[in-house]
Parts: structure tokens; sequence; C-alpha cells
């Protein structure tokens, strides 16, 4: 077997994820390789000397945001892993007038990541039906609210899942462990399978609205996907639905989401993302009842399961393999 040729990685981060990061990779890394630590200050641009280094760079863990910064100025690049799920801040430097970027872009993406979200999502909806949130405030009432309280088992609802790749799939499977029906809304036409019972397209998205008594949005923001929810469209939907969005934000604006849950088109609401974030001290959804507000929490990009990631797709990279969860510029994600 041919040893394998000394390979440098550099690390473009935060400083405060980087020992972290830097810890995972020299304990659980494969030997060949080193590292070049390149902090950044939280919220601070590339320094000269950074940029310098940069240019030598031939592997990079990074953020979306920082490599977005730095995207057309990576000569010598062949490849950078994001510490984000998410891609929407990296598109926004992306100049489609411009030849794409001749390197590879990987997104963070795990099974154990996504297990991680869709435990969110399935606490979103158990906390809620549950009545959690009214149980806390007849608590600091001192108010035994037994005769008023009501919920639906969790067997007998009908869970949406707005996304059917590999962080919808894991949600999915919670709730069929559940005995739920659970439908998918998917980009492209896909045969039910184990973890979900029916499948629909965007060409039928009013059908799928209809049948939900909880919508679980895990998509990404892309031009197909904002605002893809209008209060239109929500509008008349005889189940009344909960929105749990641990996806992005801008699958609907806010002043239509307020709309919805004002005329009651949906009952409620759980949100880990949003339009603007942090979410304005002035919106409106801070103080509606049937909301809960979680602060883009749902899965946290941890160093260890980032590295991880990383460390699988080194595998693959240095044997010449397809690089998993590789963004598609033309698609957005």
């Amino acid at each position: 077997m041919t040893a394998q040729l000394a390979r440098k990685i550099h690390l473009l981060l935060p400083r405060a994820d980087l020992p972290a990061a830097l810890q995972y990779l020299q304990k659980n890394g494969p030997d060949y390789c080193s590292y070049v630590q390149l902090p950044v200050e939280d919220g601070a641009a590339i320094t000269a000397a950074d940029q310098a280094e940069l240019a030598s760079a031939e592997v990079l863990v990074t953020t979306a945001p920082l490599l977005g910064s730095t995207l057309y100025s990576l000569p010598r690049l062949q490849w950078a892993q994001l510490t984000f799920a998410g891609v929407e801040k990296l598109m926004q430097f992306y100049q489609p007038e411009k030849p794409a970027p001749p390197f590879a872009v990987t997104r963070m993406a795990s099974t154990a990541f996504s297990r991680e979200l869709a435990e969110w999502v399935l606490a979103a909806v158990l906390g809620h039906e549950r009545g959690f949130g009214r149980l806390w405030a007849a608590q600091r009432r001192r108010a035994w609210t037994q005769s008023t309280y009501t919920y639906r088992p969790v067997s007998e609802l009908t869970i949406g899942v707005l996304g059917t790749g590999q962080m919808g799939r894991e949600v999915g499977l919670l709730f069929k462990k559940l005995g739920c029906t659970v439908n998918g809304l998917s980009r492209t036409e896909k045969p039910a399978d184990d973890a979900f019972d029916n499948m629909f397209t965007s060409d039928h998205l009013s059908e799928f609205l209809r049948s939900a008594d909880y919508l679980c949005s895990v998509l990404p923001s892309t031009p197909s996907t904002r605002h893809l929810l209008t209060a239109a469209r929500l509008a008349d939907l005889p189940r009344r639905p909960v929105l749990v969005n641990a996806g992005r934000g801008d699958l609907i604006t806010e002043r239509e989401l307020v709309a919805a849950l004002r005329v009651g088109s949906l009952s409620g609401a759980v949100l880990d993302v949003f339009e603007t974030e942090p979410l304005p001290a002035d919106s409106e959804l801070w103080d509606m009842e049937q909301v809960t507000i979680s602060p883009h929490v749902a899965n946290l990009s941890r160093p260890e399961l980032v590295c991880a990631a990383f460390l699988e797709n080194l595998e693959r990279f240095t044997g010449g393999r397809p690089l998993l969860h590789r963004v598609e510029w033309d698609r957005g994600y």
C-alpha cells in the first residue's frame, strides 16, 4: 500500500471554536495531516496575513460567511468543509455571472447531526400538543387546571415534513416509531418508504398542507423554498395545523406568519428560525400565546460533530471518491 502524502489542513474558524476542533482532529485524524490555525474574532473580517496564508490552502475547514468573504481568492483550494448545514450565508457571495468556484464545498451533515434536529422537532410537537407552555403558566399562577386539560395522542396525528433529505428522514423515522402518519414534501417525486407514508411534490402543496396536523419544516433557504408558505396558502386548512420550523426563517414572511396565526389558519407555531435573526424585540411573535420561540438551537454545529463529518469526507477526498453533502451552486444548497 502506498503511503499517504502529508497533507496540510487549514482551519479558518471562530476563535472560540478552534481549540476544540483542533483537539478533536489531532486525536482522531490521520497521522499524515497537520493543521494551520487561523482563528477569527467573532464578527471580524479575515486579516491580510490570514488571507495571504489562505492563498496556499488546498483543504479548508471554515464557516459559510468566512468562506464567502474570500470565495474568489483561493487559487489552490480543492475542497472546503463548512461548519453549517445551511449555505445561504455562502450563497450571498456567489456571483452566477462568473464561473463557479473550481473547488468542492461540502455542508455540515451527518446522521448524528440530523438526529439531534429531529429530536428538537419531536420535542416541539410533544411540548405543544401536551401544552407544556400552558402548564408552566398555570404553575406560576398556582392554578390546578386538570378540568380543562386536553391533548391528542401522538399516534393519531398526521405529521407533514417539509424536506425529505437526511434531516427530514430522521424526523419522519422518529414519528413513525410513535405510530404517526407521516407525509413528506419533496422537490422531486419519490416513493413512500420506511420514513414516509405518502410523498408529495410542490405541485401538490395544497393537498400536502390540508393533510397535516403539524407542518414540520427542515427546508434549507433556496430560491424555490423562500416564501413557499404564505397566508393565502395557509387559509382554509381544515386541520388548522401547527407550524414547527427548524429549517430556515424565510419559509414564510413574519408578516404573513403573524396574519395566519391571528386569523387561526395556523393554530400555533414552534419556531427555531426566523426571517430576521436575532428576532427583533418588537416582533409581534414574542407576545403571541400560541407561539413558542427557540433561539436557533435545534441542533448546534458542535466542533466534534463538524470534525467527525470532515474526517469522513477526508477519507473520501484522499481516496478519490465522491464527497458527501456537496453544495450545488445552481441549486443554492
